[in-house]
């Protein structure tokens, strides 16, 4: 794939993710992430967390731990739900 074809994919998930998030439908921007967007979707968890909206940065590394469960995915959810105040949930990630 091309690295133009990928940045329009890349940005179609954006554009699509923040409007279902402008419209109160966190649940159908989330099952908008699936194996073929993987990697974008990773980095809309990260863009989340460090912008403070850690809930959403959340339910995006769930979404992805169901597809694809790795180390990364648990430590970036642990720093989520520490800035939350949850550091019990955050241990059993980190």
């Amino acid at each position: 794939m091309s690295i133009i074809k990928f940045r329009k994919k890349e940005r179609k998930l954006y554009e699509l993710f923040q409007f279902f998030l402008k419209e109160k439908q966190l649940e159908k921007a989330i099952e908008l992430i699936d194996p073929r967007n993987y990697d974008t979707a990773f980095k809309l968890g990260i863009f989340y967390g460090q912008q403070g909206s850690n809930e959403i940065a959340i339910k995006i590394f769930d979404q992805l731990n169901k597809i694809r469960p790795n180390e990364l995915l648990l430590l970036n959810k642990g720093v989520a739900l520490v800035n939350l105040g949850d550091e019990y949930q955050a241990m059993r990630c980190f």
